[in-house]
Parts: C-alpha cells; structure tokens; sequence
C-alpha cells in the first residue's frame, strides 16, 4: 500500500538548494511512499531539531531525509489530542509527512522545532 505525500516549505526549499541531489531524492520519496519503514531510522535525538518521533532515510553518504509517518506517530503517542507535534489528527493514517533533506551534520546540531 502506497501513502499520500505531504511536503513542508523547508523540504521544498531543501529540494531546489540541493538540486544537483534532485533525482536522487525523489527516488528515495517513492522508496518511501511506498514502504516507509524499510531502511528508515527511527530518531529520538535532540539535536539541532527535536527528532523525536521522526525517521530519517539516507538519500546518499551525507545527506538525510527527516519524515514523519501519520500512523506511527498515533501508536507512539496515543495519549495525546495533538499526537506528535508535528502532525495534524486530521491528516489521513497513510500519510508521510517530508520536512527536510540535508547534510547530517547540519540535521543533528543544535535544538530548534521543525516546521
């Protein structure tokens, strides 16, 4: 079963800063809408954004997608109206949340909310 992507403005803006990684990307996206749990980490770092939560998926030796998969996020936190806080209740289970693609290095510094 496929899930419906949802792109957040700094996943955009990521993919034409990196376009030269554009191809390689949307590749790793369709991995993903496909089967989002295979190869993919789940974070609980609180580095340079809280990860918690999150997976990330490798795009190439450097560079990390940052994603969120709706039904994962209401099994992990059940007890909460908000879920996690980055997705919405009112998005659909098979949705895949993309909020960034960069360098690993810059992903895990310092701590700052995605949006």
């Amino acid at each position: 079963m496929t899930y419906s992507p949802l792109y957040k403005p700094l996943f955009l803006k990521d993919m034409k800063t990196y376009a030269s990684l554009k191809q390689q990307i949307e590749k790793k996206v369709k991995q993903i809408l496909k089967d989002p749990y295979h190869n993919t980490k789940q974070l609980d770092k609180q580095g340079k954004y809280d990860l918690k939560g999150l997976r990330s998926k490798r795009v190439n030796k450097t560079f990390r997608i940052i994603f969120a998969i709706c039904e994962e996020c209401k099994s992990l936190f059940p007890e909460q109206e908000t879920l996690c806080q980055y997705c919405d209740p009112d998005l659909p289970t098979k949705t895949i949340i993309f909020f960034i693609v960069r360098p690993r290095k810059t992903v895990y510094e310092k701590k700052k909310p995605l949006g």
